[in-house]
């Protein structure tokens, strides 16, 4: 009996060290997370939407928008859009750095937009592979994988006078894609954290030496004057 109570004892105790583990690799990187709050950038376009941990940028282009990512609450997005007297039908391109629930929540709103994203990143839309062990990502109930624009590393996409190029920056997701509009605003999603200015593996990245690679990617790119948008980290301009 005393045998089977030491085991016992063991068992629990060994449960209780891995669900401290979990808890502080998934929630104490959070604590450190710090985003862009809401407003206007000053000398910019540019319309940030703090939505919980995270970030949404929305770039002004003539009566229209071009956002970047979709936010983690639905419903708070909706509350800033009518704050900002923003009617969801002027969002007109919505591009995705990665899949990630964070980043997608309020897609369905934008009815007129047209959504891009990399095409790497359906792996973790269609089944073919997960996030982690047990968990997919997925996209809100009537927004569809097959609407949605695929993209190719370097490719450009124009509107109107703008040009956006999309770079695959893959680490944090399988599919994860930075945007550079105009070579002059550079948003990064969750390529890295950033800690005390400096470029480091995103916590939950998939591959951590493929998010290695991607930061090296991203310096090579950088040219000076550009502005770093991050989701969780707020803006860098260097």
């Amino acid at each position: 009996m005393q045998k089977r109570m030491k085991l016992g004892i063991g068992i629990a105790c060994a449960i209780a060290v891995v669900v401290v583990i979990l808890l502080i690799k998934n929630f104490l990187p959070l604590l450190f997370m710090n985003p862009l709050e809401t407003g206007y950038v000053a000398d910019t376009n540019i319309l940030s939407f703090k939505n919980g941990i995270g970030s949404l940028y929305f770039i002004e282009v003539d009566d229209e928008y071009i956002l970047i990512d979709a936010g983690t609450d639905r419903e708070e997005v909706e509350k800033l859009l009518i704050e900002y007297e923003i009617d969801p039908r002027q969002i007109r391109y919505v591009f995705l750095t990665h899949s990630d629930s964070d980043h997608v929540a309020s897609l369905d709103l934008y009815e007129n937009a047209e959504i891009y994203m990399s095409e790497d990143e359906v792996a973790l839309l269609d089944g073919t592979s997960r996030r982690q062990l047990i968990f997919r990502n997925a996209l809100p109930s009537g927004v569809k994988l097959e609407d949605i624009t695929l993209l190719l590393d370097s490719q450009e996409v124009q509107i109107g006078a703008h040009t956006i190029q999309a770079v695959k920056t893959p680490g944090h997701t399988l599919g994860s894609m930075t945007f550079i509009l105009d070579a002059k605003y550079m948003f990064t999603g969750d390529a890295f954290s950033l800690e005390k200015g400096e470029f480091k593996v995103h916590p939950f990245s998939m591959n951590a030496k493929e998010s290695l690679e991607s930061i090296e990617k991203i310096r090579q790119l950088y040219k000076e004057g550009m502005m770093i948008f991050t989701t969780h980290y707020g803006m860098d301009a260097r």
